[in-house]
């Protein structure tokens, strides 16, 4: 071996030694604490800061996660103890680029919104996966549950959920349920540019007592949506349904076609920015 070719072999090995390693993806395989005061996965390179405080009840609490995490069958990410009695922590996880996706393992892997309290002021759980996607490794793998209600048919708060990609970062969980029982109403609502992929999204208020149902906000380039519920069951009046949003994105060409194919359709059109370098014209078909 000459000396040049030595020399590139020893460079190489050095920026081997020195590469940072690969972090291993979380695996959740049993329940869990994630409310704003625990870090379970802190050894994992899992960072939490934490502004305002209870007091005030203005308690936010971030979870800057590096890599990708699996929720495994029969799992439950908590975002409130509820040996607590303090309020809940409005609660962000904030996934880095190129982190990975956030996996549930199957229909059973759950993130529980219930958050502490009766009737106490909203709170906002928001996952900002950034360029990664939510994956399910099976069809209808996943659930984010007000769990008090839908596991216990008892009362009991949600948080509103908000989830958010950038890129063309996929969405795609099972059921996002967080019907209430005459409890302070939630919203779901969903950004990403990439495809969505729901069977249940469920915001209403069962009790006959109750109030409103919730907002429901979807908005990618193509979406595949099941069942929504956005009812109110109040009787004597009071109660409305929550509004529901669904934006996909559309070519112009593909607009003409499909009114070209069906005159009659009526479609409410807003100009948008464009999703598509080649076509600088989008439009997002908001009605039908």
């Amino acid at each position: 071996m000459t000396a040049s070719k030595s020399l590139v072999a020893v460079m190489a090995l050095v920026a081997l030694s020195m590469a940072t390693p690969a972090q291993a993806i979380i695996n959740i395989t049993s329940d869990e604490v994630w409310d704003g005061n625990a870090n379970p996965h802190a050894a994992d390179g899992v960072t939490l800061t934490v502004t305002g405080d209870y007091a005030t009840n203005n308690r936010v609490a971030t979870y800057t996660i590096p890599t990708g995490i699996t929720i495994g069958a029969g799992a439950n990410v908590f975002l409130h103890d509820v040996a607590n009695p303090q309020f809940s922590s409005t609660i962000n996880f904030n996934f880095s680029p190129g982190a990975g996706p956030l996996t549930f393992a199957d229909p059973t892997s759950t993130i529980d919104v219930t958050k502490g309290g009766r009737n106490n002021p909203s709170k906002t759980f928001t996952i900002n996966m950034n360029d990664n996607p939510i994956v399910e490794s099976v069809p209808g793998a996943g659930r984010i549950i007000n769990g008090v209600y839908v596991l216990g048919n008892q009362t009991g708060d949600p948080y509103i959920v908000n989830i958010n990609a950038v890129g063309t970062a996929n969405v795609a969980i099972g059921n996002i349920d967080v019907r209430k029982n005459d409890a302070t109403g939630s919203s779901i609502a969903v950004t990403t540019r990439g495809a969505i992929d729901f069977d249940n999204l469920a915001t209403a208020d069962v009790s006959s007592g109750g109030g409103s149902g919730g907002a429901v906000t979807v908005t990618g380039t193509a979406m595949t949506i099941g069942d929504i519920d956005t009812r109110t069951f109040r009787t004597g009046g009071g109660g409305t349904m929550g509004n529901i949003t669904l934006r996909a994105s559309v070519s112009l060409r593909m607009i003409r076609e499909i009114l070209r194919r069906i005159p009659s359709l009526r479609i409410n059109l807003l100009w948008m920015e464009s999703f598509i370098p080649m076509d600088p014209r989008l439009v997002w078909l908001a009605a039908i």
